[in-house]
């Protein structure tokens, strides 16, 4: 047993995953069995979606409950899956964490060329099925006495210097990141050889690693930089986000003023558009030219994985509070927030963004209503008397009082006659 109905799981992202599930459906299926078709159906579509789900947790039991089927029988169908070439499933030893590497089928030209799947095949859905297959997935008939005219490939490539080997090209993919923008981008020696690992032992492109330095790229003082720990995690998961030019996707448009005086619906839209369109990490490295601490980035790891929340409303959250706690990232209020948030069940960009400028005025009329109590003081200096803070009452020459909460003085006059 690979995995538990309680792992978690994440995906091995390919950006050029393409299977053709209606093949599959009508090749594959009689041999992998109906569960094995749903399932692999399923974790295409997941995979596909990767990049909007990236701040959800994926778990075995969730993935088991959507097909209705237990656990014996998922994992009969991941087996299923892995035998016929269809998944590979491989596992941390760091911390356990299960991966999934997602395969396209043979196309039927090769399918069919396989003795052993053919024949079984056929002993499944018979000749005429067969016969059927090849009428539509298989190679037209080919015309008599055909002349190969087609180029030498060694020679044509040896003349075009292609190269035998594939290695990381550092040089190469920062030509291609600096093509982007007239300001240079700081790669420091760990991130080179974290993403020489990926290139090396992942098989990941150039195309997907130069898509993770975008989506890893921060704002430190007045320089661009790859951040080391968002590059760790983008390699694992790889974004699809594209950027025009680097310029644009590291500065921010909109008014700063926005939660200080009423804004307009153009300066509210251009405020939601950076919010939805950065990832928190870039978002706040941008607005307060720091660079992203591990500590800053456990922080936006708790608001996405405890309270659910995406990176939208993170960069929102953020954009507010920043101003309120003196440039820092102060964890306890953003908590605090987004038990706000979910206590009120607020749901859109635009809910949070009215009942943030509301939360102020609210929490003011909740620390006025509290009990205030003051009781009379003499002062040595100038000989004058002055009533001073004490528990619950205030003395005077005459009576005492107390302050009740619906601001109504009550006479207590006669406490201090029963005391004289």
């Amino acid at each position: 047993m690979s995995f538990s109905f309680n792992s978690e799981y994440k995906y091995i992202y390919k950006a050029d995953f393409n299977p053709n599930i209606s093949f599959v459906s009508k090749v594959y299926t009689p041999l992998i069995t109906k569960d094995a078709y749903c399932l692999y159906s399923v974790m295409c579509e997941e995979h596909k979606n990767i990049s909007r789900m990236r701040s959800f947790k994926n778990i075995i039991r969730e993935i088991a409950n959507s097909l209705d089927l237990s656990f014996e029988n998922l994992e009969e169908a991941k087996n299923r899956l892995e035998a016929f070439g269809l998944l590979k499933t491989y596992k941390s030893e760091d911390d356990g964490q299960m991966y999934f590497e997602l395969f396209e089928p043979l196309n039927f030209d090769d399918f069919s060329k396989n003795a052993s799947l053919l024949k079984n095949l056929e002993d499944r859905v018979g000749k005429n099925t067969i016969s059927k297959l090849f009428s539509e997935y298989g190679v037209m008939e080919i015309p008599d006495k055909l002349i190969d005219v087609t180029v030498n490939k060694e020679a044509f490539l040896n003349k075009l210097n292609f190269k035998e080997t594939s290695n990381f090209n550092f040089e190469e993919l920062y030509a291609k990141i600096t093509k982007t923008s007239k300001f240079p981008v700081n790669f420091s020696d760990d991130v080179i050889k974290e993403m020489d690992n990926y290139f090396t032992n992942y098989n990941l492109s150039m195309a997907e690693i130069e898509k993770c330095v975008y989506s890893s790229i921060v704002k430190n003082n007045n320089e661009f930089e790859v951040c080391p720990i968002l590059i760790s995690k983008e390699l694992n998961d790889l974004s699809s986000k594209d950027f025009e030019s680097l310029d644009q996707m590291v500065t921010l448009n909109h008014n700063k003023k926005i939660f200080i005086e009423k804004s307009s619906a153009e300066d509210l839209a251009n405020a939601f558009n950076n919010y939805k369109n950065f990832n928190s990490e870039q978002f706040y490295s941008s607005l307060t030219s720091d660079s992203i601490t591990e500590h800053v980035a456990n922080i936006f790891d708790v608001l996405r994985k405890k309270f659910s929340l995406n990176d939208a409303f993170i960069n929102l959250m953020v954009d507010y509070s920043i101003r309120k706690t003196h440039g820092e990232l102060n964890e306890k209020y953003l908590t605090k927030m987004a038990k706000s948030f979910r206590l009120e069940n607020v749901e859109s960009l635009q809910d949070a963004y009215n009942f943030l400028m509301n939360w102020d005025s609210k929490s003011n009329n909740s620390t006025n209503n509290k009990r205030s109590y003051v009781k009379k003081s003499e002062t040595v200096k100038n000989n004058i008397q002055e009533p001073i803070k004490f528990d619950n009452v205030i003395e005077s020459n005459t009576y005492i009082s107390t302050v009740c909460e619906d601001d109504e003085t009550i006479d207590l006059s006669f406490i201090k006659e029963m005391g004289n």
